[in-house]
This record gives structure tokens, C-alpha cells and sequence, in this order.
């Protein structure tokens, strides 16, 4: 839902940004092999890694035409998606949709070409890759 949102706020208001929603950044090397003994999650998190590095492709080859392109990371939101990791989230961690999308929103509307190839949570906070 927040996704969708946020795509049709963009499309008509800033088309000259491209957001990239995910749901869980990627980690580093050493985390990465502290945490292979879950290998259903080595997967999962390969996933968010390219998603970052075509990101950062992405926001190379269009920052010439004046295209933003930014990684969003919302943090935990309460959607079935997260329903089987709510237990390990502290309450004031889980956020409502409606929550969710309204900082996103806010946070993009602060972005312009400095932050293009970033990864950014739903504050507007830089974050790692």
C-alpha cells in the first residue's frame, strides 16, 4: 500500500525522482557471514545489496537527464508482510501504514541531487550500505 502511494504522490508531483522502496537494508561483509547460519536470509539480503548497487547505477547514468534516484527504507510497518516479525520489533519500532507513507513522503520532498545513489531511511537519515 505505501509503495503504491507513494508512486502515484511522486508520478504526478515529482516526476523526476525515482524512489526505490525495500524493506530491510543490506548488511555488511562481516555481518553478512556472522549471520550465514540463516540461510533463508542469505537470499533475502543479496537482494537488498544489488537493489542498492542499481540504485547507485541508476542515479549515475540518469543523473544527466536531472533524474533522482534514491533507496527508501521504511522501516518496520504494520502490514502482513511484517505480521511473523512483529514479536521481535519493539512496539515504538512498528509503525502504522499511514505513518509510514506520510515520513516517506516528507523525507523525499527534503531529497535533491546531493542525495541521488543514497540510501535513506523513512527519517530522511543517511544510511550505510
Amino acid at each position: 500500500y505505501v509503495s503504491y502511494f507513494i508512486d502515484l504522490y511522486y508520478y504526478v508531483l515529482r516526476p523526476e525522482l525515482s524512489i526505490n522502496l525495500f524493506s530491510a537494508h543490506s548488511f555488511d561483509l562481516l555481518m553478512f557471514m556472522q549471520l550465514n547460519f540463516l540461510k533463508r536470509w542469505i537470499s533475502y539480503r543479496s537482494s537488498k545489496a544489488a537493489l542498492n548497487q542499481a540504485n547507485r547505477t541508476m542515479a549515475h547514468e540518469l543523473k544527466r537527464q536531472g533524474t533522482l534516484c534514491i533507496c527508501l527504507h521504511p522501516g518496520t510497518t504494520d502490514t502482513g508482510l511484517s505480521k511473523p516479525f512483529q514479536g521481535n520489533v519493539k512496539k515504538e519500532r512498528l509503525f502504522p501504514v499511514e505513518f509510514t507513507a506520510s515520513r516517506m513522503i516528507d523525507a523525499v520532498d527534503c531529497m535533491d541531487e546531493l542525495n541521488t545513489g543514497g540510501l535513506y531511511d523513512w527519517s530522511g537519515t543517511a544510511l550505510p550500505f
